[in-house]
């Protein structure tokens, strides 16, 4: 449905309607207004301060370009020459709730009250076009045009139709109309040398629509700078009123304590700007001066968090369902409006080293932290992000630095233009020299010199392949991240966007051993992340070399790309045989690993392919190196550990994959008629990573042991056909289904896309019956001492909302966030069940006991011990 514009007047521009106020309109107006309002003089109006000059009263327009603010949301500076009173309406809530549902601006209304002589010199309405702002998904939104809906309580308030906006203009022209409307009155700084400031009902309009609407639509309030600076009406009215907080929470209630009325105007923004103006007309002849304007921080600031420093829980916030890739600079701008502490931004890391899509924000003051409340469920690119209360020993926990190296590196970052990047894989022999010859040949100095690089080492100072570097601003730090892969010696450097709260999060997981051996050393013992499933899985150990290591591909390249790449070689690849390597933050490296049928296969295939051209359809080519290597030496160069690939395929694998590569050829020739369309048969399998019989157990929070594989000899009679793929995850890989290995690793980690159990239908020796429906188990698969079944459960859950059902539980300490696994039904579809296994049994029995029978989604989940499953 298309929305269209009213005229706000009889004027030839129908989008705008300016009220000079001529003397019968006055006359009307004063019949309802107090004395002193629409141009009539005060009599015995007290002075006006003395005026600053020209030069001061431009830089206090200019709020939000001053140096570090600190932590005051307000400062004391003389009484403006003018105040401006402005209103903005949402085409969604309104009132106390405006701006709590992402609804965009459809109304802008301002007044010019001067304050000398205490009187309106004039008003102005501008209908906007209500654009949905971009990233915010919902069924109010009009897929046609673009536009909003507007809401039920907005028409009944205001009065406005979807008709209403047909000749609206947008924001950004509405702002500019604005700015000329103010220089032709002769109020603005850069053209009369006269002070203003801003006046609005409450902090929501201008913390929670107007500043996240005009950042989401990357406008530029560069030229407006008189926004990051107003008046809250209603704490001018309680100072200067004496009033009780709870008694004024509108403008309505302020103007029934004076016991005044709105004015009778038919404009719905022009009788709330006289209002407020009557309000401000009020307080100016009872005495009370405008000198404290609330502040809003244009820019966030780094500093300094110590790990002995106290943060007061009621300024901080938890953030979830970021984006994997999310900086300190994203979470400036969701929370635009809102004055963030210096330093108060802190992405959280696994550990093992990984975003995992959290942050601690820290702010200024409790009603800072209040308002970001509500901005639950609102939106950051088409992700909605979940807000909650933190505490104060969280943030510390996260953010706080413990070695004085990190305090000293971080203490350099003064300015919000510098940019932090992390570097990964360099050789543990180089120098600061060498990484400043690295990024001065790529046009993007690295600031202070030697002094802008921080290296990272173990506590014993063995060097760990990572450093962070400071670049002078952001253009820089993009400039940078363009020679990702590029090459110091023989190795190739990974650029990442790093944060202050990272480099003190990498420092102390490396200074602390303990957290090194069970964190980094061993990834499956990182609680809430899917541990690394190693390939002797699939092999019994051997030390021949039939593996081959493609490096230098396109990142994008797939599993049929690298197929297409070997040609015939790939008909010795054994079944499940093609392993994608991963960075640190899910992101592919350009790399695989590849288990050929024997050690033959794998030295032809490097002799043919060694140094060619890799081709992906899109036409994106680069020359790759093919190597050959034995299992035990992939672990060594990835960083895995010994022993973690295995050997040769059996007869009963080899024969199965000549069988998969036949069948492939037959439907790559059937594809190529038109109008067909064909997957490879190796590639569901391949580029879902390992697979294992669903018999194999798994131990939560300690990763999937590995014991030998069973292969169905020629003589046996054949398996029966395989189940679907049941996903079995956990919540660190919802938002990234991708499974990834320590940070610290200096070369990228060797993982699987999304792990899978493969649910070979077993015979009555070996597995107890499938029940369909249901997702069995056997003794050894689940921990059952600690784990618990959740039934009805919304079938589309997903494992953000079960976590939310026991945030209870693990809320205080967030290593024991439990390991979850949602069932999946006969038809490949989730049966509305989930497993949760908590690190005890206490934890477990508690869950139970607080969290049973609770309400998701108007679901009632029923929560129970589990019992293992015995063989019959």
């Amino acid at each position: 449905m298309r929305l269209y514009k009213c005229s706000m007047g009889q004027a030839a521009r129908a989008t705008n309607r300016r009220l000079a106020f001529s003397a019968t309109t006055k006359a009307a107006a004063t019949a309802a207004a107090p004395v002193g309002e629409l141009g009539v003089a005060i009599s015995g109006s007290s002075p006006p301060p003395d005026r600053p000059t020209a030069t001061a009263a431009a830089a206090a327009a200019v709020v939000g370009k001053q140096p570090n603010p600190g932590n005051s949301n307000s400062s004391i500076m003389p009484q403006p020459d003018y105040l401006v009173a402005l209103h903005l309406t949402t085409c969604g809530k309104q009132g106390e709730e405006i701006g709590t549902d992402e609804a965009p601006i459809c109304l802008i209304a301002y007044l010019i009250h001067d304050v000398r002589h205490n009187k309106i010199i004039a008003v102005e309405q501008h209908l906007v076009k209500p654009q949905v702002n971009p990233g915010q998904t919902g069924s109010d939104n009009s897929e046609e045009d673009g536009l909003a809906t507007i809401s039920e309580e907005c028409r009944s308030e205001t009065g406005l139709s979807a008709d209403s906006f047909h000749s609206a203009s947008y924001l950004e022209s509405v702002l500019e109309e604005m700015d000329k409307f103010l220089r032709n009155k002769g109020i603005h700084p850069e053209s009369g040398g006269k002070t203003f400031t801003l006046v609005l009902e409450g902090q929501h309009p201008m913390r929670l629509v107007f500043h996240p609407e005009t950042c989401s639509k990357k406008i530029s309030l560069e030229q407006f700078p008189y926004f990051y600076s107003f008046f809250d009406l209603r704490k001018e009215f309680l100072k200067g009123r004496n009033s009780e907080p709870d008694t004024i929470v509108s403008l309505k209630d302020m103007l029934d304590s004076l016991e005044m009325q709105f004015d009778n105007s038919p404009d719905y923004g022009t009788r709330q700007c006289i209002a407020m103006s009557r309000v401000i007309s009020r307080l100016l002849n009872d005495g009370h001066t405008f000198k404290e304007p609330e502040k809003v921080n244009q820019f966030y600031y780094p500093a300094i968090v110590r790990k002995t420093d106290t943060v007061d829980d009621e300024s901080v916030v938890r953030a979830r369902g970021l984006p994997w890739q999310a900086t300190d600079a994203d979470i400036h701008k969701f929370f635009r409006g809102l004055n963030i502490s210096a330093g108060g931004i802190a992405l959280v890391l696994s550990k093992v080293g990984r975003r995992n899509g959290e942050a601690l924000i820290r702010f200024d003051s409790q009603e800072h932290r209040d308002i970001a409340l509500k901005k639950h469920r609102h939106h950051m690119q088409q992700r909605y992000i979940e807000v909650y209360r933190a505490t104060g020993r969280d943030f510390v926990a996260v953010a706080g630095a413990d070695t004085k190296e990190g305090e000293n590196f971080l203490a350099k970052l003064t300015e919000p233009t510098q940019s932090l990047v992390r570097m990964r894989g360099l050789p543990y022999t180089v120098s600061a020299d060498e990484i400043l010859d690295f990024f001065r040949k790529a046009e993007c100095p690295v600031q202070f010199d030697s002094e802008g690089v921080l290296f990272v080492n173990h506590k014993d100072g063995r060097a760990t392949g990572d450093a962070f570097v400071i670049f002078e601003n952001e253009i820089l730090a993009e400039r940078a991240l363009q020679n990702h892969r590029q090459h110091i010696g023989n190795r190739y450097i990974e650029l990442f966007k790093s944060t202050p709260a990272e480099v003190n999060q990498v420092l102390c997981s490396f200074k602390n051993p303990q957290q090194a051996e069970n964190g980094h050393d061993n990834p499956a013992n990182a609680p809430g992340l899917l541990p690394f499933t190693p390939l002797s899985l699939l092999q019994p150990p051997n030390f021949s070399k039939m593996f081959i290591r493609v490096r230098g591909m396109p990142v994008d390249a797939s599993v049929a790309d690298i197929l297409n790449f070997l040609e015939g070689h790939s008909q010795n690849i054994v079944f499940q045989g093609v392993h994608l390597v991963y960075n640190h933050i899910g992101q592919p490296a350009g790399e695989a690993i590849i288990q050929m049928s024997s050690e033959l296969a794998a030295h032809m295939a490097c002799e043919a392919k060694n140094r060619k051209l890799f081709y992906l359809p899109t036409g994106k080519r680069s020359q790759v190196e093919v190597s050959q290597c034995a299992p035990h030496e992939v672990p060594t160069n990835l960083g895995l550990g010994p022993g973690a690939l295995g050997s040769p395929p059996s007869a009963a694998t080899a024969a199965a994959a000549a069988a998969a590569a036949a069948m492939q050829q037959q439907m790559q020739q059937t594809a190529s008629q038109p109008g067909l369309f064909h997957r490879p048969l190796l590639s569901p399998a391949m580029s879902a990573g390992t697979l294992l019989p669903v018999s194999q157990p798994h131990h939560p929070a300690t990763g999937f042991t590995h014991p030998q594989p069973m292969f169905h000899s020629p003589q046996a009679p054949p398996p029966p056909p395989p189940l679907p793929l049941i996903p079995v995850s956990r919540p660190g890989a919802i938002q990234f289904p991708h499974v990834t290995l320590p940070s610290p690793i200096s070369a990228p980690s060797l993982l699987a896309n999304t792990l899978m159990a493969y649910p070979y239908a077993p015979s009555p020796q070996q597995q107890p019956p499938m029940q369909p429906g249901s997702f069995m188990y056997q003794p050894g698969m689940l921990n059952t001492m600690n784990t618990i079944i959740a039934k009805g459960l919304p079938k589309d859950i997903d494992f953000h909302e079960i976590l939310r059902l026991f945030e209870s539980i693990f809320a205080s300490n967030p290593q024991t966030i439990p390991d979850i696994k949602i069932a999946i039904g006969p038809d490949g579809l989730p049966s509305g069940e989930a497993f949760v296994s908590f690190s005890s049994r206490h934890e477990a029995e508690r869950a139970v006991n607080e969290c049973n029978r609770q309400q998701v989604r108007q679901h009632c989940v029923e929560l129970m011990m589990a019992q293992p499953v015995m063989a019959v």
